[in-house]
């Protein structure tokens, strides 16, 4: 969301910003348990476009989980950027203040929705903590439910740290695969296995072939020389008519 103002009123700053008149996407998950694979799709796409243009700027978002979507004019927006962090370069006064609330091993963010990295306090975290976050947020969508519901706090950032998720189409047998795999994908424990921008997220959602295996194979037989058809035709009409003049 755009920032309409900033300013200082006597010894307090203050930044407007629009007023969101619309549901959050946990009231639209109440609502709708599990939702629509259209629907679910399009406010992935919504999100991580939103996300990746943060991303783009240096900011990661530390705290992604459905009351912080909320939906304008019917398009989902990312809100409360509150924890978020800058990773450029930044003044020494914000550099002080970035320290002073987020200090190494202290775990930011809302456990349900947690990165592993989060969990266990790595201050190095960087926007591939928000895309693990996206793919709780998206198997929730689907399912009705987060990977790891109906534990303590304790327990769901163990289970973020070391646990693999039940695979989504093992829970809703409709999701289709593509879909299924970018969110396992987000779901990767280690960063570097889960898509390394929020724009991957958007592409594959975008991209009518999908992704993982299906997309490879896609890929694969695209790549094959346009004449090969013919001349596995062509070799197979030439051996019947051998065959039958044998005959």
């Amino acid at each position: 969301m755009p920032l309409l103002h900033a300013g200082q009123a006597a010894e307090s700053l203050f930044y407007t910003m629009p007023l969101v008149d619309g549901e959050s996407l946990r009231e639209r998950i109440n609502r709708e348990r599990p939702m629509p694979i259209a629907t679910v799709r399009q406010i992935l796409i919504e999100i991580s476009s939103a996300l990746a243009y943060a991303h783009e700027l240096g900011v990661v978002h530390r705290d992604i989980k459905p009351e912080n979507v909320m939906f304008f004019h019917g398009t989902a927006v990312v809100l409360d950027f509150g924890i978020g962090k800058a990773l450029s370069a930044a003044t020494a006064a914000a550099e002080q203040e970035s320290r002073r609330i987020s200090q190494p091993g202290m775990s930011l963010g809302t456990p349900m929705y947690i990165s592993p990295e989060q969990a266990v306090g790595d201050p190095s975290l960087d926007q591939r903590a928000d895309i693990y976050s996206v793919g709780v947020m998206a198997y929730e969508m689907l399912t009705g439910h987060p990977p790891f519901a109906g534990r303590s706090a304790q327990m769901i950032m163990a289970a973020h740290a070391n646990q693999r998720p039940d695979p989504v189409r093992g829970k809703r047998s409709d999701t289709p695969p593509p879909l299924a795999w970018i969110v396992m994908k987000c779901l990767e424990k280690a960063p570097a296995d889960r898509p390394q921008s929020a724009l991957e997220i958007v592409q594959t959602l975008k991209d009518p072939r999908g992704s993982g295996a299906g997309a490879a194979q896609g890929s694969l037989l695209d790549r094959l020389p346009k004449w090969l058809p013919w001349a596995i035709a062509a070799a197979a009409t030439g051996a019947a008519l051998f065959f039958a003049a044998r005959r």
